[in-house]
């Protein structure tokens, strides 16, 4: 998730080192590859790559996704302003993805965030850029990252 399956930036993980402490480094020392991949990435890829992060930020908070009418909404643009471009820049570009919800058609399409990178810079990198080596070892260990499982107990009935 954290380098969205992309060889080039596994290949900067060192011998040794572990996978919190490789992602400390890439992602939130001040040199660290990712650092600033976010907005290099859009910005090489898009014309007015801002309107494509937003759109992207927007997708980040909904995880059910978001209808065409909702994201021109949310990031306050116009229905007539090249939307349709955008999104569809962003789907053949792998960075979302639309889904025709059940008895719905075309025009209904409800837009989902599906690039991991983009998920993991929004939630974890963009708001901890000036906390510095050390960061993703603090984070980790956060309640948010332990997952326990409850299963409940069946309720067991006495037949007298």
């Amino acid at each position: 998730m954290v380098m969205g399956g992309v060889p080039q930036y596994l290949k900067e993980i060192e011998k040794g080192e572990s996978a919190t402490q490789a992602i400390d480094r890439i992602c939130f020392t001040k040199d660290g590859l990712l650092q600033d991949e976010f907005e290099n990435l859009y910005h090489s890829l898009f014309d007015n790559a801002r309107y494509h992060m937003e759109v992207i930020r927007v997708l980040s908070r909904k995880k059910a996704g978001l209808t065409r009418g909702e994201i021109i909404e949310n990031c306050k643009l116009s229905s007539g302003g090249g939307i349709t471009q955008l999104l569809e820049e962003l789907t053949e570009s792998g960075f979302i993805t639309p889904y025709i919800p059940f008895n719905k058609t075309r025009k209904d399409s409800v837009y989902k965030l599906t690039d991991e990178y983009s998920h993991f810079y929004i939630k974890f990198i963009e708001n901890s850029r000036s906390a510095g080596p050390g960061t993703w070892i603090r984070l980790s260990t956060l309640e948010v990252f332990s997952f326990q499982f409850y299963l409940p107990l069946p309720k067991i009935r006495r037949i007298c």
